[in-house]
């Protein structure tokens, strides 16, 4: 489940909890982000009329409540004095008569506002207090644990993108010194060839293992199965009867001391004989 999707689950089972235990019809909220409120999700609406309505930091009850840090609260919202009034038209016209916001609070800063609202003149006493700041703090807890997953996300996929890098500049190093030992192979200039083959040696890793060698035909038919050559492949390109690949594939896989040709290629890699 996207960090996204979990978040909105997190805020669902916040007005659920929220309208259960008031037995309010009412629920709703939304993020806040630099200050600005917009509701998205909602339980027990009809209108559409505050979906993805923004409210301005200190601006009606939701904004004083993410201003102030604490619960605010309207027994009459058309006549209350305590909060501004530009959002009259889509709280009224949904029916809401009296509403009570708390903010959901995550390392300090308002992450979202949480609210509870009637269709008829109410008194928010203790217990919507308490059961709005439950259901805001589980919120919190819920929305910080996302925010702790998705950064780990982000930190995982930025190393995937540098190991993806690295592994790319390796495929196109190991593509590269199996064309020059191919070219190498071809070249009848005993001079060239072995500056050719001291270049591709350049290009080996240090064995970790001393006591096992392979010679440098052995890397070079090696070199080329490793990049899913097949024997005939191998031996065309090298100038090699496919039957001379498989005697030589034979020979490298006993002084591995493996069973076939893919794992000879993992295992000439671990112990640095093969880039």
């Amino acid at each position: 489940m996207r960090p996204a999707d979990s978040r909105g689950a997190a805020w669902d089972r916040a007005l659920r909890t929220v309208r259960r235990s008031t037995r309010a019809p009412i629920a709703f909220g939304g993020p806040v982000d630099q200050g600005v409120l917009t509701l998205e999700h909602f339980s027990g609406t009809t209108t559409d009329l505050l979906k993805g309505l923004a409210v301005e930091h200190g601006s009606g009850v939701g904004g004083r409540a993410a201003a102030t840090a604490r619960m605010i609260a309207v027994d009459d919202y058309r006549s209350a004095r305590s909060i501004s009034h530009e959002y009259d038209q889509p709280v009224l016209t949904e029916g809401i008569a009296s509403t009570a916001a708390v903010p959901v609070i995550v390392a300090g800063r308002p992450r979202g506002v949480l609210y509870v609202a009637v269709r008829e003149r109410t008194v928010f006493g203790a217990r919507a207090e308490d059961v709005l700041a439950g259901a805001a703090a589980r919120l919190a807890d819920d929305l910080a644990r996302w925010d702790e997953i998705e950064r780990h996300a982000s930190v995982l996929t930025a190393q995937h993108l540098a190991d993806d890098a690295g592994r790319v500049a390796i495929d196109r190093m190991r593509e590269a010194q199996a064309e020059l030992r191919v070219v190498m192979s071809a070249v009848a200039d005993p001079l060239l060839q072995g500056r050719l083959r001291t270049v591709a040696d350049l290009l080996q890793p240090r064995p970790s293992r001393p006591d096992v060698r392979l010679s440098s035909r052995d890397v070079d038919v090696l070199a080329l199965v490793a990049l899913g050559c097949s024997y005939a492949e191998v031996g065309r390109r090298l100038g090699l009867s496919p039957q001379t690949v498989k005697t030589y594939m034979r020979d490298i896989c006993g002084r591995l001391q493996v069973s076939g040709r893919h794992e000879a290629v993992v295992v000439a890699r671990r112990l640095g004989l093969l880039l």
